[in-house]
């Protein structure tokens, strides 16, 4: 593993790390660690690049499993409790 590839994961975590702080709102920090990040793709072989490219990106924000979930047992609630006030998502969760 070279150099910049090392330096490139470690940006990655941090990035993972910034966009989890943020709850995937953009940030100065995050356009740092991107500036950083595009420098460093194109000092990394193209062979380390494709290796890069067919492992799943971590940084990425993804929806929660878990929203579904809350979803149905809110709709399940008023449905047997029509009478009762609605709940937040945060009273649910």
């Amino acid at each position: 593993m070279s150099q910049f590839l090392s330096q490139y994961r470690e940006l990655d975590i941090q990035l993972c790390l910034v966009r989890w702080r943020h709850a995937g709102f953009e940030s100065e920090e995050e356009d740092r660690l991107v500036d950083e990040m595009e420098t460093l793709w194109w000092k990394i072989e193209e062979s380390e690049r494709e290796l890069l490219r067919s492992e799943p990106q971590r940084s990425l924000i993804r929806p929660s499993q878990g929203v579904g979930i809350h979803r149905d047992l809110f709709e399940e609630d008023k449905q047997n409790n029509p009478c009762s006030p609605a709940r937040n998502l945060k009273e649910v969760a």
